[in-house]
């Protein structure tokens, strides 16, 4: 998917640098405003499970508790989801299950963010979970992101 995304917004995004704590943070950020807001619309978003999966799994449930609001997670793990949370179970060998993405789409507010993870460049070095590294970009313009959509 970040292949297919990238080709679409071609030269209208600049890629960064950004580790998983950084992702982490700015996707609940995003996904924030949905809930504060309480905004209707279409959030679909994918990542790697990890130990926090129970945590996150609650946070999609309240973003689909609204009746205007579509939630689809791509995951390797379906275990927990329920109710109005679309689940997208990745195949083991996927390499979706190297990305990190979330595209939300309101009338009021729209955000694209995905990321690959770049890997490690020393096989033998150890990185922590929320220090590994991934190329990623982000975009508020609905032009991209109706075109990311599409």
């Amino acid at each position: 998917m970040f292949d297919s995304f990238a080709a679409v917004a071609g030269d209208r995004l600049e890629l960064s640098r950004l580790s998983k704590a950084t992702l982490v943070d700015l996707s609940h950020v995003l996904e924030d405003l949905f809930l504060d807001d309480d905004l209707p619309g279409v959030v679909m978003t994918g990542f790697q499970n990890s130990r926090n999966w129970a945590s996150e799994v609650r946070r999609y449930e309240r973003l689909a508790g609204n009746d205007d609001r579509a939630v689809a997670v791509f995951t390797n793990d379906r275990v927990g989801l329920a109710g109005q949370v679309l689940g997208f179970t990745l195949a083991e060998d996927s390499g979706m299950r190297q990305e990190w993405f979330i595209i939300a789409l309101a009338e009021s507010f729209s955000c694209a963010l995905f990321g690959v993870d770049n890997g490690v460049a020393d096989p033998d070095a150890h990185v922590e979970e929320m220090d590994r590294l991934f190329d990623a970009t982000w975009t508020f313009d609905p032009t991209v992101i109706s075109d990311l959509c599409d």
